[in-house]
């Protein structure tokens, strides 16, 4: 058993829990010792993979894809170095220790990681990811609709490899973004570069191009702080493919495989800069079939079948991942009930009881509010059930909002005064339902909130509730609300009144209580 390092990473003595230990005799560089430091199987497999030829170990990591990781370094188990964070692409990851040479001991440790949380990833392509006619990325809108497209966008250009977007005044660059996200579109914090080219069989021209590559990035997108390398979607188990028609070799197919090899390389040259430089998935078609040219263009069902794979690959990446920031808030929006929300019209002028109900009334007039020709006051309640609110949660803020869709007659807005809400914490008069007696019924809290002048039909009222109600929603069921002009009629025995959209309305032009929540 070994004990914690003096001056090991944070939270050593769980990662010591979990960790093998690998001590390396460089006097007999075929043989490596390893020590478990607890019966528990460990996240990842830690072992070395012979020697380079400078002799220096090679430090192998197996564990699934996406796994991510820190390795350590010591030379005598009290001061541990860290030498780098990445991925593992497929099952393993490889790092040649250069500073190893020396050393009579050297013991290495692995510590799994939370994937990081990005806010914006900008994947830079060519037509096999953006083209319309077979772009992975565009095509259906699979890729999107699997991964978090507003976290997702895309800068393309036809025939757009690595030996183009080296070239930081390449006009590619200029192009409009694909897809932006609706936060963070000029400062994504992560890349996906897709990669092709014209570079064949030389992996060490590859590895170059790359190389040059990520410096370009690093100065036109300097808030990522990872850097994702994919390979073109290259043959079926790394095949070469023949497209019939002429004979010829399809290019995307059988460079595919020197790709990877150089981002292997760029990878183990770049373990331990900034930023983070990572592999990413490694695509393949499913038949030879799935290309529609010599250069490897994809036929539009194999784009949405290929980009689906890629998706899932990257969402069950970030489905896992770990924000470094301070939780942020949380935000749930809960639609009117359509059985019990409706509209209610006073008995008689002045009578301050209510008389007529409507709970079932379509349309962008369902609700109403205002007075009728009898002058009468019209009002609303609407109804929201608050019981899927996290248990424990905060509430920060709380909104109101209400489409308003029509109306006859002079605009309230005009001559009522303000629209105003009350709130009750369960029902109005003990009852779900919609009842004519809710028009007068005693509220937990009166006037909590005031609706602004949405300006005309087909645009949204919203009441920001005073924070001093926020103790009157409800957790564990119904939290309603009544609506009313504060003038109850102008006294011209007119309908006037504003329509709105109530429950039964479409999605999207429903009524809406919106909670912000810690």
């Amino acid at each position: 058993m070994i004990s914690p390092p003096t001056n090991s990473p944070p939270n050593s003595t769980l990662l010591l829990n979990l960790t093998l230990f690998l001590s390396i005799p460089l006097t007999l560089p075929t043989t490596a010792h390893a020590e478990e430091s607890n019966p528990l199987p460990p996240p990842a497999k830690l072992s070395i993979n012979g020697h380079s030829p400078a002799n220096h170990p090679l430090i192998q990591i197996t564990a699934p894809p996406g796994h991510y990781f820190s390795l350590h370094a010591s030379n005598n188990l009290h001061t541990w170095t860290e030498l780098g964070k990445n991925t593992v692409a497929t099952n393993h990851f490889q790092y040649e220790d250069t500073n190893a040479a020396g050393q009579p001991h050297r013991f290495y440790q692995s510590e799994s990681l939370p994937n990081p949380c990005f806010d914006c990833t900008q994947v830079i392509g060519f037509s096999q990811v953006g083209g319309a006619n077979g772009g992975w990325f565009v095509t259906g809108n699979t890729f999107e609709s699997i991964v978090d497209d507003d976290k997702w966008q895309l800068l393309w250009n036809s025939g757009a490899g690595v030996d183009r977007w080296q070239d930081p005044d390449y006009t590619g660059w200029n192009n409009a973004l694909v897809s932006p996200c609706p936060t963070g579109s000029d400062s994504p914090d992560r890349v996906l570069l897709v990669i092709s080219g014209p570079y064949g069989s030389d992996e060490t021209a590859w590895a170059n191009a790359i190389n040059a590559t990520i410096e370009t990035i690093k100065s036109k997108l300097p808030t990522a702080t990872r850097i994702i390398l994919q390979p073109v979607v290259g043959g079926p188990d790394h095949a070469t493919c023949i497209f019939t028609p002429t004979g010829a070799q399809i290019r995307a197919s059988w460079q595919h495989a020197h790709i990877d090899n150089a981002i292997d390389d760029v990878i183990a040259q770049r373990f331990g800069t900034t930023p983070e430089v990572v592999p990413g998935f490694s695509p393949e078609v499913r038949t030879c079939a799935d290309y529609t040219d010599a250069t490897g263009h994809l036929t539009l069902e194999a784009a949405a079948a290929i980009g689906a794979t890629i998706g899932e690959y990257y969402a069950a990446i970030d489905s896992g991942c770990c924000s470094s920031d301070p939780p942020g808030n949380q935000t749930i929006t809960f639609t009117s009930i359509a059985a019990e929300d409706g509209w209610i019209e006073e008995s008689t002028q002045g009578a301050g009881t209510g008389g007529t109900i409507n709970s079932s009334a379509t349309g962008q007039n369902a609700l109403r509010l205002g007075d009728s020709n009898t002058n009468t006051q019209n009002r609303v309640i609407l109804s929201f059930d608050t019981s899927t609110l996290p248990p424990g949660a905060t509430i920060v803020s709380a909104k109101l909002r209400l489409l308003r869709g029509g109306g006859t007659g002079a605009d309230p807005f005009n001559w009522a005064g303000s629209l105003n809400a009350d709130i009750q914490s369960g029902a109005f008069n003990s009852n779900n339902n919609l009842e004519a007696a809710d028009f007068q019924a005693a509220p937990s809290a009166a006037n909590i909130a005031t609706f602004n002048n949405p300006g005309g039909n087909g645009n949204w009222a919203e009441a920001t509730l005073s924070p001093t109600t926020h103790t009157h929603i409800n957790p564990a069921g119904r939290t309603q609300f009544r609506l009313a002009f504060q003038t109850p009629t102008d006294n011209d025995n007119g309908n006037d009144r504003n329509g709105w959209w109530s429950g039964e309305g479409t999605p999207g032009n429903q009524p809406e209580l919106v909670i912000e929540y810690q």
